[in-house]
């Protein structure tokens, strides 16, 4: 999963605005990043609130989320995904039951 970022100008990775990055992890109320910082030399975890960040494709990973959720893999994600869409304001479709037999 990639989201866009978008922070507020005054913020210290407002440089990164546009920029796509991977998902570490999405909670209730907000998703954790991973940023390359170069004074660290490596990728750390960022957190940032759901209006700061648009996450690509939102149906397709809504899709995915739901399919892992019914297998019992990760009971997480899914209902936070739920939760991004509604305060975002973003209309998705119910994602699809997919057998898994």
């Amino acid at each position: 999963m990639k989201e866009i970022l978008k922070v507020d100008k005054a913020s210290a990775y407002a440089k990164l605005n546009g920029l796509t990055f991977k998902v570490s992890e999405i909670l209730s109320q907000s998703i954790s990043l991973f940023i390359y910082v170069p004074e660290h030399g490596k990728e750390v975890k960022v957190d940032f609130s759901h209006s700061e960040v648009f996450i690509v494709d939102i149906q397709n990973e809504l899709q995915k989320a739901y399919d892992i959720f019914n297998w019992g893999l990760d009971l997480r994600t899914y209902p936070n995904l739920q939760k991004y869409c509604t305060s975002r304001e973003i209309l998705v479709n119910q994602p699809n039951y997919n057998c898994p037999a």
